[in-house]
């Protein structure tokens, strides 16, 4: 018993000599971790929007089709067209005032 004591010994003793130069940046890790999973859910979020951007317009000119009010195409495409800009600076307005 004494024996096997000293052997782990000795060898922890050469472990503690040995220079481990090890340079973890933990903080780079954490971020690159944080900007992959951000890049996930932007992409996930991104199909959504476009899904939902598409059935939404689908669903309005499948309506206005199915109703025969074909004169309606051109005044909601006039309608989206001019409203959808103001829209969107809207809401780029809005997540500039959140982020501050």
């Amino acid at each position: 018993m004494g024996n096997k004591t000293e052997l782990s010994l000795k060898k922890m003793d050469a472990i503690k000599d040995l220079d481990f130069k090890i340079d973890v940046d933990i903080s780079q890790i954490i971020l690159k971790a944080e900007r992959i999973t951000n890049k996930k859910k932007d992409k996930k979020e991104f199909i959504l929007f476009i899904l939902s951007a598409f059935s939404l317009v689908a669903f309005v000119l499948f309506f206005i089709i199915l109703t025969g009010a074909q004169k309606m195409i051109l005044y909601f495409e006039g309608a989206f067209f001019t409203l959808a800009p103001l829209m969107i600076i809207v809401a780029a307005l809005s997540t500039r005032v959140r982020e501050d």
